[in-house]
């Protein structure tokens, strides 16, 4: 469904645009402010989507490496609720949002490592 490319040199880029086409929501693109972030000197780039068709936000921050990635997390104190879970993948953030507990589990697990 969708067809993500995203404007980034980085080697997870590849991996991260894989993930983020499986979404089965068709997703737009949004405004990643970095400003809005804890630890903004840790990201290299970053891209936000929404869900089309279902209440989807899904924000993606790259980092240099895991620990990197996992400080963003950990210092913006995104807490584990049913409607917001944060994963990292390698030196990628992934953060998810939904009203939609299974929604969140289920894009969540994508950024789990399947490929």
């Amino acid at each position: 469904m969708n067809n993500i490319t995203l404007n980034l040199d980085h080697p997870s880029k590849k991996r991260t645009e894989h993930f983020l086409n499986a979404v089965k929501d068709e997703l737009i693109p949004i405004p990643f402010v970095p400003e809005n972030w804890e630890h903004r000197d840790l990201i290299l780039g970053g891209f936000e989507f929404i869900g089309k068709h279902q209440p989807l936000s899904i924000t993606v921050i790259f980092a240099d490496s895991y620990h990197d990635a996992n400080e963003i997390g950990r210092m913006n104190a995104f807490p584990m609720l049913p409607h917001s879970k944060w994963t990292v993948n390698g030196d990628v953030f992934y953060l998810v949002e939904s009203s939609d507990t299974d929604r969140v589990n289920e894009v969540t697990s994508l950024f789990a490592g399947k490929e």
